[in-house]
């Protein structure tokens, strides 16, 4: 059942999910990755949903894997953690592979599995005044949450391994520099920002939002032959879609388009 450690609302075709254990920095346990999955799931099953918003309430996005959790398991650290670890990765794999785009605005710390779950958004708006670093090594952890899937591929696996095994802090505007993140605002426009580019990406045609998401994200694992084959089936898909007859004629009209 769902808790109110992630909170979940949709509105205007934006799906609100906003991690939610502010006095807890948001630190991941077992009760919020189930209400995370709970969320992401009803966003890839509700019609409604045409962009996830990711955010935090509180100061930080998240600090990562909540350590009293972990020391709670005693004997059974192990398997208790891999229980864990497989529960985010199952959310991780869902979330990437969400037909509609995610955004992540992310604030504060950002760090370990907070880190990881951020950078699983297709985009991330950052706060100038926040804090990203991989932190697992500094306790002796490895990574998780699809980390080393995610890092090397935004930043190339020199940068990422000098990120992972010394847990340098970047600034936003260091994250943003090396490809990390999409862009960064002031802390006090973050809101207003994430939320005005969730309302852009919801009124674009959900069609062609996902077939771009999706051949971007694939193209790292193909040949250029099979992309090209991805390419033209969607392309053939998107052109004759309802959508897609709708952008050409508003595009020729020059009128602003009404997808469906």
């Amino acid at each position: 059942m769902a808790n109110d450690s992630v909170l979940l609302d949709v509105r205007d075709g934006i799906a609100h999910v906003t991690l939610n254990r502010p006095d807890n920095m948001n630190l991941i346990n077992p009760e919020s990755l189930v209400a995370l999955h709970h969320a992401i799931t009803s966003c890839a099953d509700d019609p409604r949903v045409r962009v996830v918003l990711l955010s935090a309430a509180g100061r930080h996005f998240s600090g990562g894997g909540d350590l009293m959790y972990f020391t709670s398991l005693g004997d059974g650290v192990r398997a208790g953690v891999r229980e864990l670890a497989t529960n985010f990765h199952t959310i991780v794999s869902r979330m990437v592979r969400l037909d509609v785009p995610v955004i992540a605005a992310v604030k504060g710390a950002v760090a370990g599995g907070g880190l990881s779950l951020a950078l699983a958004a297709d985009l991330v708006v950052a706060a100038d005044t926040a804090k990203l670093t991989v932190a697992y090594s500094n306790i002796a952890f490895s990574v998780d949450g699809g980390l080393s899937y995610s890092l090397p591929r935004l930043v190339g696996l020199r940068r990422a391994l000098d990120l992972a095994l010394t847990n340098r802090v970047l600034s936003a505007a260091q994250a943003l520099e090396i490809g990390m993140i999409s862009e960064v605002v002031p802390e006090a426009d973050l809101e207003e920002r994430s939320q005005a580019l969730a309302a852009k990406l919801a009124a674009g045609s959900r069609l062609a939002q996902a077939r771009i998401k999706g051949l971007l994200r694939r193209s790292l694992n193909e040949t250029l032959e099979t992309q090209l084959e991805h390419e033209t089936h969607a392309m053939a898909e998107t052109t004759g879609s309802p959508d897609g007859i709708e952008g050409v004629a508003a595009f020729m009209a020059k009128r602003p388009p009404k997808f469906g």
